[in-house]
This record gives structure tokens, C-alpha cells and sequence, in this order.
């Protein structure tokens, strides 16, 4: 505390924590405001766009014409039923989840696994 005692005293909030908690300069999300909105508003852009009617369906009446997002479905389905194993694969792993990738090794034996990198490490003295 100073000499004229205004002064609040400051929280210790230990190393490696800079703000209190609640501060609303705390970015959880790892990007920036400004990107984060952009992206906000690209999805809503896109979104909006398979909402409208699509103007290559055949249909006369306006009321009964797909979606874009309809068309598009629709595509995906034909190009699985012909055989597309990337559109079958995707339809699947949207509809299912995709498949539980098992872990492998001896059976009653420790798992190995190596990891590579790039960093030079320090060699241990002997």
C-alpha cells in the first residue's frame, strides 16, 4: 500500500495467468473477433443460399420446387447409388458417425508407439 493509502492492493494471480477471471478480454476460441464474425457470417451466407429455391428445378409450381439444399441431396444419394464410394462413404459417416478406429497391438503386451519430430533433443549424460 502507498504512502497516501488510495491505492487498491492487486490479486495475485499466480504465473501464467494474466487475467482475473470473467475478464472479457479472455478469447477461448483462439481467433480473433474479427474472424470469428466473418465466419459467422460466411455460414449464414451459405445457409441462406441452400434455403432459396433452386432455379434448375424442372418444377413449374414456385411452391413446390427443391431447395438448393434439397438439389443437393438429392445429388449426393444419386452419385452414392451410382457407385461413388466417396459420396457413399460421406452419406454413411453423416448418417452413422464415423467408424471406431480400434486400437491395436499384442494381445496382454504393452502398446509401442514411437514419436517423431523435428526438435533436437538433449542427450542424457552418461
Amino acid at each position: 500500500m502507498s504512502e497516501s493509502g488510495s491505492e487498491q492492493p492487486t490479486a495475485k494471480r499466480g504465473k501464467g495467468k494474466p487475467f482475473a477471471k470473467g475478464d472479457p478480454r479472455i478469447n477461448r476460441q483462439g481467433k480473433s473477433k474479427e474472424l470469428a464474425e466473418l465466419e459467422r457470417e460466411f455460414r449464414q451466407a451459405i445457409i441462406d443460399e441452400l434455403c432459396r429455391p433452386d432455379e434448375h428445378d424442372p418444377e413449374p409450381d414456385q411452391e413446390k420446387k427443391r431447395t438448393n439444399f434439397q438439389s443437393l441431396a438429392r445429388r449426393w444419394v444419386e452419385l452414392a447409388k451410382g457407385g461413388n464410394l466417396a459420396a457413399i462413404e460421406g452419406l454413411t459417416e453423416r448418417i452413422l458417425g464415423k467408424p471406431v478406429q480400434p486400437v491395436g497391438g499384442v494381445e496382454g503386451q504393452p502398446i509401442e508407439y514411437r514419436i517423431v519430430t523435428n526438435a533436437r533433443l538433449p542427450r542424457a549424460s552418461q
